[in-house]
């Protein structure tokens, strides 16, 4: 099912997918947030900082009014959240999803709701993404939805306190309407 866009002024948006409703950011998904990053498994995945570093705590999301930061949730509960941050008709992306909830294909529909927010809400032409190479649910999720692989590069990661192999991904409009729009 293509994601729903409920259309309101940008720091209202709402996404609506089968299972996941990408929201603003509102203090009580604090404690969901912290319990998530505590997690070593999702730790060791979050860039640090920089353009493509996705959002980390409801205070900050809500006060930044340079990118369109939304919560990824499940029946009212956080599973996760996505950073937009649109410059010149790109937009970097940055999500994730609680460990919690991995496998479940919450991250393909958090992610395809977050593309029609890029390209619907924001008007980019073209999304780029930043996944570690050592992440394979989020480079299989990414090509699925229509994204092409750049140049390899290195990411700064705090929790290894190390740069960290990654890879630069790219999905232009034309791409998702063909492939990210539809079912999978």
């Amino acid at each position: 099912m293509i994601p729903v866009l409920a259309r309101t002024p940008l720091s209202e948006v709402r996404i609506f997918t089968p299972r996941v409703v990408l929201r603003p950011a509102c203090p009580r998904d604090a404690a969901a947030f912290r319990r998530a990053h505590a997690r070593p498994e999702l730790a060791r995945l979050l860039p640090s900082g920089g353009p493509y570093a996705a959002p980390r705590d409801p205070e900050t999301m809500a006060a930044d009014t340079t990118a369109l930061n939304l919560v990824a949730s499940v029946d009212g509960t956080p599973v996760g959240a996505m950073g937009l941050k649109p410059e010149r008709g790109v937009a970097r992306l940055g999500l994730w999803i609680d460990p919690e909830h991995w496998g479940a294909g919450l991250g393909t529909e958090a992610l395809r709701g977050a593309l029609v927010a890029a390209f619907d809400v924001l008007g980019v032409e073209e999304v780029r993404a930043r996944p570690y190479l050592d992440a394979p649910a989020a480079l299989r999720v990414s090509r699925k939805l229509g994204f092409r692989r750049g140049a390899p590069c290195h990411a700064w990661n705090e929790a290894r306190d190390d740069y960290v192999r990654a890879a630069e991904l790219h999905l232009d409009r034309g791409a998702f309407d063909a492939i990210g729009r539809r079912p999978v």
